[in-house]
């Protein structure tokens, strides 16, 4: 994964496909980065909860945003 250029802000967009190692890798990543924000599509999800990345010593502000089509 490749953190976006920038001086004031580290961002790294991940999607994780639902997936238990996929969100481990990720955890790894961003505690080694220092990442600021992490956009993280399809969390790996239990229970009604975002799993895998709670070993964070930093805040995770999960946000969902669903689209949903109009039938016409």
């Amino acid at each position: 994964m490749m953190a976006c250029p920038s001086s004031k802000i580290s961002l790294v967009p991940a999607n994780l496909h639902h997936s238990g190692i996929a969100s481990a890798q990720l955890r790894k990543w961003l505690e080694v980065q220092r990442t600021a924000i992490a956009l993280i599509q399809e969390p790996w999800v239990g229970a009604g909860k975002i799993k895998g990345l709670n070993n964070l010593k930093e805040t995770c502000m999960p946000w969902q945003y669903n689209i949903h089509r109009r039938e016409d």
